[in-house]
């Protein structure tokens, strides 16, 4: 067992920058030991630096030092950690932040410089932007207007044919067919939801529902006639579909078609994205192209669809399914472009690059918060800055 002493000399030799390598790879090894004594005794020796030169290492401070330590050790990405660990690496965190990120500030500098830095961001990030409020959705009619749902009350927005559409009080759409009987011809409505809006939840007339993300539209009949369901999307949107062997459901977009009877999927297909992405949650859905590849998918595979089709096992559900959860959910090896596509749909912001991008990383965050705040995550490594002006957010290294 490590004894107290050694573990105050390793400390000290981190935080006065007097470690030589091979201690600093020892106190790491010791870090990552969750025994509970020595994170005890880690905890009794960092009282000793926190004086009033010194910020008290906070929760926040400490998840702020480990999502920095972790991202300097595993190839520039940030990993999730039990939240028992985090303490337990809060040391590691500083010593590798000076290594690996200059950033030593955090821990050791004075109060005035870490200020004059949060000065120096409140200053790029002035224009800050919320998080979109309410749905800006629009649906438009068979007859070609165009409906802005956040400009009506609850109730019925429209009559067509023999079906209703209602708006309902906690803002989703419902497609209600009359029990009269009577027919309707095959007529199409275009659910439209824009850049900066909230998801909007539309429950078709067969009773099949369909979320739809930011900067995203799906055409579909306002009842379902014919021996299939076929509805075409653009951008992103979540299905869960209603059960009819007789009456398959599609989804098309270009020359990409998913079919399913009764199941549960999510298919991005952004025209920005380098492929659209069918991911089965529930059930068993069929992708094909039109050079007459296809592919069955069970559920916790994707189907990467471009100009052939390539099936990818054991995805990360959580990360499809963030941005219906409410969150951001960064895979570890997610480049930067592809997360400021999404944080440039959800905030209705432009993305503009004054130098080579070309990292990744990794991470979650609340889609609740101001773009600031995102972006004040990624600024943590180091390795990227930005500033926002207006509706733009310029990235550099």
């Amino acid at each position: 067992m490590v004894n107290r002493e050694h573990i105050a000399y390793l400390i000290k030799a981190a935080v006065e920058r007097t470690a030589t390598p091979a201690e600093l790879l020892e106190i790491t090894r010791l870090l990552k030991d969750d025994t509970g004594e020595i994170t005890v005794q880690v905890e009794d020796q960092l009282k000793q630096y926190q004086t009033t030169d010194r910020p008290v290492l906070t929760a926040e401070l400490i998840e702020e030092m480990a999502s920095a330590v972790l991202q300097a050790d595993h190839g520039g990405k940030i990993i999730s950690m039990p939240s028992r660990l985090w303490k337990s690496i809060a040391v590691a965190a500083c010593i590798t932040l000076l290594l690996a990120t200059g950033a030593y500030f955090i821990f050791m500098n004075k109060p005035q410089q870490q200020i004059a830095k949060t000065e120096k961001q409140q200053q790029r990030f002035k224009n800050d932007v919320t998080a979109p409020g309410k749905a800006h959705a629009t649906i438009t009619l068979t007859n070609g207007k165009t409906v802005a749902l956040d400009s009506f009350a609850n109730g019925t927005l429209a009559t067509q044919g023999n079906v209703r559409v209602i708006k309902t009080a906690d803002g989703k759409i419902i497609y209600q067919p009359s029990s009269n009987g009577s027919k309707t011809t095959l007529q199409y409505n275009i659910l439209s939801n824009p850049k900066g809006s909230r998801v909007i939840d539309m429950t078709l007339a067969d009773g099949s529902r369909v979320w739809l993300n930011a900067g995203s539209s799906v055409t579909y009949p306002i009842a379902f006639m014919g021996n299939e369901r076929k509805v075409e999307i653009t951008g992103e949107a979540y299905f869960e579909v209603a059960h009819n062997t007789a009456m398959p459901f599609k989804v098309q977009k270009g020359e990409a078609e998913i079919t399913v009877l009764g199941t549960h999927f999510n298919i991005n297909a952004y025209d920005d994205e380098d492929a659209i992405r069918v991911t089965l949650l529930e059930g068993s859905v069929k992708t094909s192209i039109g050079n007459g590849q296809s592919a069955t998918l069970k559920p916790g595979q994707q189907a990467q669809i471009t100009s052939d089709i390539k099936v990818v096992n054991n995805i990360d559900i959580e990360q499809v399914m963030a941005w219906k959860n409410g969150k951001f959910v960064f895979g570890e090896s997610m480049g930067l472009k592809e997360i400021m596509r999404q944080v440039s749909r959800w905030y209705d912001v432009d993305i503009e690059y004054d130098s080579h991008i070309n990292q990744s990383f990794g991470g979650s965050i609340s889609r609740e918060v101001n773009v600031s705040k995102v972006l004040e995550k990624f600024e943590l490594t180091g390795r990227v800055h930005f500033s926002i002006q207006g509706r733009k957010i310029t990235v550099s290294n």
